[in-house]
């Protein structure tokens, strides 16, 4: 219906805009003046002419380690707290492709698959470089909890003042009261993508022996 086709145009505009986000990000990655990657930044945009090497560079190693961890990687990480994880997990990749290409090209070797994995995840998890991927589904659940947390102060304080509700307030507001009347086994969406995110970390941990904890490995060792 009507409703419909204008949600998915909507999610469109504001993918096609994270979109054009990311790339702009990927052409600062020029300044760290590293080959291979500025062979990927190219394979990555749509418009390869954009990607101008002719930019001042750094070329002191742990300078550019320092850049791209504190300041390329999280350029875009906001993003993941206010939009759906669909709607920005692609793009937010194809920026973690580049940063991991700037350790594998620093430490001179080649990162395999399980590598580059673990080399964007956060870094009290061992991460070099953290991503936005691998946590974006949490990350979007907090900050729409922190969003409903705000929400139900201001409508308590706008009824207690007898003021009338704005109409952009109230579809969050019945969002909240309907699942205050949910069943206990029942979950929101929110509540299902983070539920899902924790059940495949916890399948990484028992599928990966490095990842188990200690008390886990001693009771093997035990047995």
């Amino acid at each position: 219906d009507e409703v419909t086709h204008s949600g998915e145009a909507d999610l469109e505009w504001l993918s096609a805009r994270v979109g054009e986000l990311s790339q702009k990000a990927m052409c600062l990655y020029a300044h760290l003046g590293l080959e291979s990657v500025d062979a990927l930044a190219r394979e990555l945009l749509h418009d390869q002419s954009k990607f101008d090497t002719d930019v001042p560079k750094v070329h002191e190693p742990q300078v550019q380690s320092l850049i791209t961890s504190y300041c390329f990687a999280p350029k875009l990480a906001h993003l993941a707290r206010v939009l759906p994880p669909f709607v920005v997990r692609d793009h937010l990749q194809k920026l973690e492709r580049l940063q991991v290409q700037v350790y594998d090209e620093l430490t001179g070797c080649k990162m395999d698959g399980i590598f580059r994995k673990r080399a964007i995840l956060p870094r009290r998890f061992g991460g070099v470089v953290p991503g936005v991927s691998p946590v974006v589904e949490a990350a979007h659940v907090a900050s729409a909890m922190l969003f409903e947390a705000f929400i139900i102060e201001h409508v308590v304080r706008a009824e207690s003042s007898g003021h009338e509700l704005p109409l952009g307030i109230g579809s969050p507001k019945a969002r909240v009261d309907r699942r205050a009347q949910m069943a206990v086994d029942d979950n929101t969406s929110l509540q299902g993508i983070l539920r899902q995110a924790t059940k495949a970390v916890k399948n990484a941990a028992n599928g990966h022996v490095g990842l188990l904890s200690w008390k886990i490995l001693l009771s093997l060792y035990r047995s």
